[in-house]
């Protein structure tokens, strides 16, 4: 991936950005014959992934944030959905394996989760400014 590729709002802060990581753990990608996707990097890990997860799941709570409580699970339901198809067309197209995909989901939710954190501090201090 170019590197003159960036994502929206949180997506970027990411930690240990994906190709970082790759020349580190240098792992092959999947081999096959006929791929319906080509990838000239390494394999692990996979940055679709945690970008589903940091973008999906931003979304989701941008919206829980501004929809009454019935809403919830299914805007939850429909970013997981999402974010799991993500991950599952990773593996399935073979550019990368399973435990990258495995992998990039926890770290992509250690950010989500140090994001939501964040604004949900910052709304409690202009709550208790008011």
């Amino acid at each position: 991936m170019s590197s003159s590729r960036k994502g929206p709002g949180a997506a970027p802060g990411r930690p240990a950005r994906p190709s970082a990581l790759k020349g580190v753990f240098e792992r092959a990608s999947p081999s096959h014959d006929a791929a319906e996707a080509t990838v000239g990097e390494y394999s692990f890990q996979s940055g679709h992934t945690s970008g589903a997860v940091v973008v999906y799941g931003m979304l989701a709570y941008g919206a829980i944030r501004l929809t009454p409580r019935r809403w919830h699970l299914r805007i939850v339901l429909a970013a997981a959905t999402l974010i799991v198809a993500v991950g599952c067309g990773r593996v399935w197209l073979r550019v990368h394996w399973a435990s990258d995909v495995i992998a990039r989901f926890v770290s992509g939710a250690g950010w989500l989760a140090s994001c939501v954190m964040f604004l949900e501090r910052v709304r409690e201090r202009a709550d208790r400014a008011r």
